[in-house]
């Protein structure tokens, strides 16, 4: 760098050491931060919602994510709507093409499905494949899987288990049937 010209600029070769070590000082915090972040429930953080191009092209988002984003405000949960966020929140949903379940009388079609809730640092898009994430998937079994209010319940089920059995990476299962709305 010529000096002459932009003295300003001019950093003494001494001054490079020091600044390289500031700079990994300052990155070292920054992520022991974000992994410090990890480690704990994310209670009264601030989210963004992240959702598919499939999700978002179909418009299922709009079914989504209003019950999604009800459920992490009621948790306490802040939404930043927005890339300052501390944590991507995203909501997957799956059902199977059904089966007969039980016999003779009894017997009746039933879906099993599920609502994975998934939650991990906001470390920028897109998201480093190492990144620690954290789902909850909460499972149903029902006539109807498109209920809305199994729907609203299990986001909630799922949420609610997700910050209270905190982990840093993982996932884990929990049973809907307090979500089943019967016929």
């Amino acid at each position: 760098m010529n000096s002459a010209r932009f003295p300003l600029l001019a950093v003494p070769p001494s001054g490079r050491c020091a600044t390289a070590i500031g700079a990994a000082t300052v990155l070292f915090i920054a992520t022991q931060i974000v992994a410090l972040a990890a480690e704990t429930a994310p209670n009264g953080r601030s989210y963004v919602v992240m959702m598919t191009q499939a999700q978002i092209g179909s418009g299922l988002a709009r079914h989504l994510v209003p019950p999604l984003t009800a459920a992490l405000d009621r948790a306490g949960m802040v939404n930043a709507k927005g890339p300052t966020a501390e944590w991507v929140v995203s909501v997957e949903t799956s059902a199977d093409d059904g089966g007969w379940l039980g016999s003779g009388e009894s017997r009746r079609w039933r879906h099993k499905g599920t609502v994975s809730v998934t939650f991990a640092p906001n470390e920028g898009f897109p998201r480093k494949p190492e990144t620690a994430t954290f789902t909850v998937d909460a499972k149903i079994v029902t006539a109807d899987p498109d209920r809305p209010d199994e729907y609203r319940c299990l986001v909630d089920l799922a949420v609610r288990t997700a910050l209270a059995q905190w982990r840093r990476s993982g996932r884990i299962e929990v049973g809907g049937v307090e979500c089943e709305r019967g016929e």
